[in-house]
């Protein structure tokens, strides 16, 4: 019992912040494309194309995906999130590709010559829907603001079909699915949980991620608890919740098929069924099998009616905003899609980044369950989705909405008999606020790590590669 105290008092705290850039996505064919293949989804489609305690403010891009800040022998990068992968990897030097997928020029890349990182002599593979992505495998310190471990990553050689506007990829799913042996970061930096607030495109404000702690001020109600089903992805069972649109409901169906909470997907995949009822009721009948989603008049975006759903005693309300997306062609596209064919085994949902921006997510680790609250947003800077974000840039530029708040941070309680009060300084990308945190950890820090480029442009749907399993 001493043990275990002592190392839950050593366990560091971190809050990391989010970023955005819709330029760099590809649209909503290639979001299908991309979990179709990652996670066996039978979605059919015509035709192919190019998808401590510490608080780190991530980058927003386009709501497509979340990129934070973080350190890999010293060396630091931009990582695309992702609570569907477990390994952590970052493009080399030697990077060759027949697409594009290595970045461009005065992208960093990995500095293999003088690094205190030591070349294992090993190689590794992760095969995606449309490529993959190849190289060596390193062992070395690794940092997510200030949270470190010593793992191995990979240095990739090669990459296709990896569009990601990131550096990298940082998994924390479970170790149970690394294809890097001992590279596990949430085992390794003796994760006990983590907890994302993923900021919604029109706010102009940046998302959260809390490493080893809750951010009380994020949500709003109490946190639902439901207890994790697998040690692979955070998956869950749904059974008993219901889909609720204009005071209609519609319970959820899936029996032995479970679900999973993934930053890194950008839509909400669900049942056949329930993904034609919930489109007709916001006003998207038709289903697009060119595009594996639905169209949607893009007035539905400012009067459209949200989807509430309902697990035990937390209802998470989405909003149209959230739900309709824009295409560079002018046109929308419902969030909302068919997970496709469920067989024995699969998924019936994934609750992609339209439900994880309604809902402020609590990742436990250590109990194996997930938190559900309704998410806080601060009033939109933007009020259509064709309507392009100007006099804004994410990180830099103060939002009209800016305010100062007041922060209370509780983490979980656990048998540590440490408690420390730390009065802390938040530096957010656009306003600096001073937060009170009362904890059962000994340190606290919050920090913004990412700013990004100048950008004008309207939202594009897309998520980026995702693994085949």
């Amino acid at each position: 019992m001493l043990v275990s105290q002592l190392l839950l008092a050593l366990l560091a705290a971190a809050v990391i912040t989010i970023t955005r850039d819709p330029s760099k996505n590809k649209g909503p064919l290639n979001s299908v494309r991309i979990a179709r293949h990652r996670y066996g989804l039978n979605i059919t489609l015509d035709s192919d194309s190019d998808i401590q305690r510490r608080t780190t403010y991530l980058s927003n891009w386009g709501d497509e995906l979340y990129t934070a800040t973080a350190t890999l022998a010293g060396q630091s990068f931009s990582f695309d999130l992702d609570t569907g992968s477990s390994d952590v990897w970052v493009r080399g030097p030697s990077c060759t590709s027949s697409d594009g997928s290595c970045g461009v020029a005065g992208q960093p890349t990995f500095s293999t010559s003088g690094t205190t990182a030591t070349n294992t002599g090993s190689t590794w593979t992760t095969v995606y829907g449309s490529g993959e992505v190849s190289g060596d495998i390193y062992s070395g310190s690794v940092s997510l603001d200030g949270v470190s471990a010593t793992i191995k990553f990979g240095v990739s050689t090669f990459e296709t079909g990896f569009d990601t506007p990131g550096d990298g990829l940082w998994g924390l799913a479970f170790s149970t699915i690394n294809e890097i042996s001992g590279g596990n970061f949430v085992s390794l930096a003796k994760i006990t949980l983590f907890s994302f607030y993923l900021s919604d495109w029109i706010n102009g404000d940046a998302g959260e991620l809390s490493i080893n702690a809750i951010d009380s001020s994020r949500y709003t109600g109490t946190l639902e608890y439901v207890s994790l089903s697998s040690d692979t992805y955070y998956e869950f069972n749904p059974t008993g919740g219901t889909f609720t649109v204009n005071g209609v409901s519609t319970a959820v169906t899936s029996g032995s098929n479970g679900a999973i909470a993934d930053t890194g997907t950008t839509f909400w995949y669900v049942p056949s069924a329930i993904a034609a009822t919930l489109n007709k009721a916001i006003g998207a009948p038709t289903y697009s099998n060119s595009l594996g989603v639905y169209p949607i008049a893009c007035s539905v975006y400012s009067t459209g009616p949200s989807i509430v759903f309902a697990l035990g005693s937390v209802s998470i309300s989405i909003g149209p905003n959230q739900y309709v997306y824009s295409l560079e062609d002018g046109s929308c596209v419902s969030g909302i899609t068919t997970i496709g064919t469920i067989s024995s085994g699969s998924l019936a949902y994934i609750f992609g980044d339209i439900f994880l921006r309604a809902a402020y997510t609590v990742f436990d680790v250590t109990n194996n369950r997930l938190g559900f609250a309704q998410a806080i947003h601060p009033a939109p800077v933007v009020n259509n989705p064709s309507t392009s974000l100007t006099g804004y840039i994410p990180g830099t530029a103060t939002p009209t909405n800016a305010a100062a708040t007041t922060t209370t941070t509780t983490a979980p309680t656990t048998t540590s008999t440490t408690t420390t009060t730390t009065t802390t300084t938040a530096i957010a990308p656009t306003t600096t606020s001073t937060t009170t945190t009362t904890t059962t950890t000994t340190t606290t820090k919050t920090v913004s790590t990412t700013t990004t480029t100048t950008k004008t442009t309207t939202r594009t749907s897309t998520t980026r590669t995702r693994r085949t399993r």
